[in-house]
């Protein structure tokens, strides 16, 4: 009759650790579940923000080459001094 007692002890112990375990388990992947979900949404900003950064960057580097041709064609004929305030009033703020 001990050794059965003891038999349900161990059993019933069993089952609570398994439980914990289970329970333990169901924790760390609803974790991983939820860091998985911030560092989606974390990339699609990231994305986004290295998007707009190129479109602004292909905006500056056409801008670039139009005042340096600009400047070419200005440098040919005219005083420094007209040159430049030519460039700097025609200038596109990003």
């Amino acid at each position: 009759n001990e050794r059965e007692l003891k038999r349900e002890r161990r059993k019933q112990s069993n089952r609570e650790s398994a439980r914990r375990s289970r329970l333990r388990k169901q924790a760390e992947a609803e974790e991983l579940a939820r860091k998985v979900e911030s560092l989606n949404a974390e990339s699609a900003s990231l994305k986004s923000e290295i998007n707009r950064l190129a479109e602004s960057s292909e905006k500056l580097r056409m801008e670039n080459a139009a005042l340096k041709e600009k400047f070419k064609i200005a440098q040919l004929g005219q005083p420094k001094e007209i040159i430049l305030s030519s460039i700097d009033s025609q200038r596109i703020t990003p």
